[in-house]
């Protein structure tokens, strides 16, 4: 901002200063909603003046913040951090949006039918830490593919996150027996139920991640949130 701009400023605060103590002068000291009327017109009329005056602020203020992006401070800075908070967000919206049917058909009819649960509670609590898994997700997807435009890059990725929850979220079922474990066919060390939960997590990790993986790079494709340097 020129010197010219505050003084503009500070000239448009002063007239409405004067005007609003005229008309708190004028007014009766047992009004006191006429009092409080005079002081929001005069914060009103300041931050018009501030706002109006200046519609280059805001430009400025974008032009200031990509400075944090300079040549040592491009991978380590402020700039990053807050590229990353995006991505946080922007991964557990996607993320437990895209999980909010795949779960439910997991935790209402699937589960139910296997083990004792609370179907809707399991169903509310799967989709807060897929909220969080996506958000954590959506971070190292950024930091994975940086400039990178090879789509093996990008489904290696999203194939890591996969496989590692899916395999996380399979219940052994209380028949099996333990050193060796077998659970009876087909594979002995693994049966038709652990096959069934394979199938419907590796349904819903795809879901969860894939949405977020396509989210981050819209995101990135549009210049809402940069790509990692390097």
């Amino acid at each position: 901002m020129t010197g010219e701009s505050w003084i503009r400023i500070f000239d448009l605060f002063s007239r409405s200063t004067l005007l609003t103590m005229r008309m708190m002068r004028s007014m009766r000291q047992r009004q006191p909603f006429y009092r409080l009327v005079a002081i929001w017109a005069l914060l009103a009329s300041s931050c018009n003046a501030f706002v109006v005056r200046n519609e280059r602020i805001s430009s400025h203020v974008i032009r200031s913040s990509r400075r944090f992006m300079t040549q040592d401070d491009s991978k380590f800075g402020f700039g990053q951090r807050i590229e990353s908070l995006k991505c946080l967000v922007l991964g557990a919206i996607s993320g437990s949006v895209a999980m909010v049917p795949f779960s439910a058909f997991h935790d209402l009819v699937v589960l139910p039918s296997n083990i004792q649960t609370n179907g809707l509670a399991q169903w509310e609590f799967d989709n807060d830490m897929a909220g969080f898994e996506s958000g954590l997700f959506a971070i190292v997807y950024r930091y994975c593919i940086r400039q990178d435009d090879n789509e093996q890059l990008n489904q290696g990725v999203i194939g890591a996150f996969l496989v590692t929850r899916t395999l996380s979220r399979i219940i052994v079922p209380p028949y099996c027996s333990a050193i060796v474990l077998n659970c009876g066919p087909p594979l002995g060390y693994v049966d038709w139920s652990m096959i069934g939960q394979l199938l419907v997590n590796g349904a819903e990790s795809a879901a969860l991640f894939g949405a977020t993986a396509a989210a981050m790079d819209w995101a990135m494709t549009k210049g809402y949130i940069s790509k990692f340097p390097g």
